[in-house]
């Protein structure tokens, strides 16, 4: 599968890290949000880096529900590959 317009590592899989946190502010009046996503260098989450970025209220929402979306997505996929019998 070829992942067109993300960074992939040599191998052709999709280049990942970690997401260990997040915070959010709210400046310039409620102008503008800050959202601030921090995540691990690698695998172990040693190192950390973050990234800081700036929305409008609308985008801040359209990006809630593009989550959403993903949660939902995961969910089903999980669903789709556990077996029907009891969970121990």
């Amino acid at each position: 599968m070829a992942w067109r317009g993300w960074e992939t590592l040599p191998n052709g899989n999709i280049k990942v890290v970690p997401v260990v946190g997040w915070d959010i502010a709210s400046f310039s009046q409620g102008v503008a949000g800050g959202l601030k996503l921090v995540y691990a260098l690698d695998l172990q989450g040693g190192q950390r880096s973050a990234l800081q970025c700036v929305l409008t209220a609308e985008q801040a929402r359209e990006l809630g529900k593009t989550l959403n979306i993903l949660a939902d997505k995961m969910e089903a996929d999980v669903a789709a590959n556990r077996d029907d019998g009891p969970v121990n």
